[in-house]
């Protein structure tokens, strides 16, 4: 079963979903763009960002990610 698992806003208005494909998207939520789609190569269980990191759990432990994406406004 390939479905979304987690979701999660920052602070910088993006959302990230981590889901059962192995994999964690960035979303512009003003747009609905995908931004960017990390292969994390492993079922992701949960999400949370952390200042300026993406937090994930994984099946096989925890990712975090830190994320350089800005928003043109």
């Amino acid at each position: 079963m390939n479905g979304v698992c987690a979701m999660t806003v920052s602070g910088q208005h993006l959302l990230a979903s981590a889901g059962n494909d192995g994999t964690v998207r960035i979303w512009d939520p003003g747009t609905t763009a995908c931004l960017l789609t990390i292969p994390v190569h492993h079922p992701a269980l949960t999400a949370a960002w952390v200042y300026d990191s993406l937090v994930v759990g994984l099946s096989v432990g925890i990712l975090v990610l830190g994320l350089n994406i800005r928003l043109v406004t």
